[in-house]
């Protein structure tokens, strides 16, 4: 699996995010895609890059205004390997600023799992209580809170649950929910897991080991044979560990508040 493979992943996704809201826009360019969630501040909102070569920075320029003339947040998401001197140029002008950088790995699912043993026990999401609380979780992830990341599931949540390659998973501790994991199967068999959140005061528990153990067990039974973990920088080492491959790594920019 390549980066492209992920972006077609990414895209079929949100495809099916916004084929189940009416609040959400998908547009597509030959070199770009870009996304209007509906709300102001969200992980949606995202302007994704495929390709540099020949790209007009004016249809950059065109999605960029797109989401800020709707006054939403807007993250810009660029593979390293496609940051020219140009393009460079163009975010310094723009003044876009790095807000993280993510890392792709793959990982070969094999018999023996590289996971450690799962210390907690993980439930399928399977009803609008559990979309609910699964969103809670990646929400809590912002500062302050973004409970429009909860709205948003909440209004799709009947399409997600229908579908069978959209896998959400949950551990819950002491009656409250811990942390979550999704992952997506896209028409090409690729997997890739897309969320691991884990709230601020059950980290460092071993629930994310759990969650992707998990999911793990899953894809085995869909008779997945990779997935690949898009991951931010502080959880790399983890991955790195388990002697996951690094295909790649995303920077995302946006305009810091």
């Amino acid at each position: 699996m390549k980066l492209t493979d992920i972006n077609n992943n990414s895209l079929e996704r949100l495809a099916l995010f916004g084929n189940s809201s009416p609040l959400m826009r998908i547009l597509e360019e030959e070199k770009l895609s870009y996304l209007d969630s509906g709300f102001k501040k969200s992980i949606f909102n995202i302007i994704q890059l495929h390709s540099n070569e020949g790209l007009e920075l004016s249809k950059l320029k065109e999605a960029m205004d797109f989401n800020e003339n709707r006054l939403r947040n807007f993250e810009l998401r660029i593979h390293d390997e496609l940051i020219s001197d140009d393009l460079t140029k163009f975010l310094e002008e723009e003044n876009l600023q790095v807000l993280e950088t993510n890392h792709s790995f793959l990982l070969e699912i094999k018999d023996n799992s590289p996971i450690e043993e799962a210390k907690y026990e993980t439930s399928a999401v399977v009803d609008k209580q559990g979309v609910i609380d699964f969103a809670y979780v990646l929400a809590s992830q912002f500062e302050p809170m973004d409970v429009d990341v909860i709205h948003f599931y909440n209004k799709i949540h009947q399409k997600l649950l229908a579908n069978e390659n959209f896998g959400m998973l949950s551990v819950y501790h002491d009656g409250a929910i811990a942390g979550v994991a999704e992952y997506f199967i896209d028409s090409q068999k690729n997997a890739v897991l897309h969320h691991l959140a884990v709230v601020n005061e059950e980290q460092g528990k071993g629930i994310g080991q759990s969650l992707l153990q998990a999911v793990i067990e899953e894809l085995k039974v869909k008779k997945i044979n990779t997935l690949a973990i898009q991951t931010v920088n502080d959880t790399a080492p983890y991955f790195e560990k388990l002697s996951c491959q690094l295909i790649g790594k995303t920077t995302c920019f946006g305009r810091k508040a």
